[in-house]
C-alpha cells in the first residue's frame, strides 16, 4: 500500500521533469572578425552560410549563440533555442547601450537581404516548429541551428533606428517574450566579449 501511494505521489512529479525542459537558456555574444577568410572558416565550423561575412567590411556584426533548455523531445529543443537566440540578441543590444538590432544571418531572416521580419512575433512565425504539423517534425525552418539546442545569429546593433534597414526594437522583443512566457529571467549571457 505504501509503495503504491509513493508511486502515485512521485510519478506525476517525475513526469513533469521528464517531459519539460530542464535548465535555463544561455547565450554567447562576440564580435565577428573583419577578416573575410576567418569569418568564412568560422561559418563553416558552425555549419552556417557565410553570406553574412560579406557584410563585415561595412558593419560591426555580433555573432550570437543561443542555447535553449534541454528536453527529451526535439521540437521543444528547437523552439527553446530559437527563443534563446532572440533573447540574447536583444539583451546584447541593450548591454551595448543600443536600442535596435538587425539580423544579418540567417539569410531567411536577414534584414540586409530583404527580410521584412522585424518583430519577435514575425521571428517566431518564421522560425518556430509547429508541433501540430507532423511534416515540420525535425525541420529547421530558418536553417540556423547547428544542433537542436543551439542557434546562431549574426546581428548589427544601433543606437537610433536606421533608415536603410529594418530593425527589431530590443525592448519590444523582451516585452513580447515576457508576455508569451518565453522569456527566461535566469538566462545568462555567458561569454560576453564586446
Amino acid at each position: 500500500m505504501k509503495n503504491r501511494l509513493l508511486l502515485l505521489v512521485t510519478l506525476p512529479i517525475l513526469l513533469v521533469f521528464l517531459f519539460t525542459g530542464c535548465g535555463s537558456k544561455q547565450g554567447y555574444a562576440f564580435n565577428v572578425t573583419k577578416d573575410i577568410k576567418k569569418c568564412n572558416s568560422f561559418a563553416k565550423k558552425y555549419r552556417s552560410s557565410d553570406s553574412f561575412c560579406n557584410l563585415t567590411a561595412e558593419y560591426d556584426l555580433i555573432h550570437i549563440t543561443g542555447v535553449g533548455e534541454s528536453s527529451m523531445f526535439t521540437i521543444p529543443q528547437y523552439n527553446n533555442s530559437t527563443a534563446a537566440a532572440i533573447q540574447v540578441a536583444a539583451e546584447t543590444t541593450l548591454k551595448k547601450k543600443h536600442n535596435f538590432f538587425s539580423i544579418a544571418y540567417p539569410e531567411k531572416l536577414s534584414n540586409f537581404h530583404g527580410s521584412l521580419t522585424n518583430t519577435a512575433k514575425g521571428y517566431f512565425k518564421e522560425c518556430d516548429i509547429d508541433t501540430k504539423n507532423v511534416l515540420s517534425f525535425n525541420t529547421d525552418p530558418c536553417r540556423f541551428h547547428s544542433k537542436p539546442r543551439v542557434v546562431h545569429l549574426a546581428i548589427e546593433t544601433y543606437l537610433e533606428r536606421p533608415e536603410n534597414v529594418l530593425t527589431y526594437d530590443a525592448k519590444e522583443v523582451l516585452q513580447y517574450l515576457k508576455e508569451k512566457g518565453r522569456y527566461d529571467p535566469e538566462s545568462s549571457l555567458g561569454k560576453y566579449k564586446l
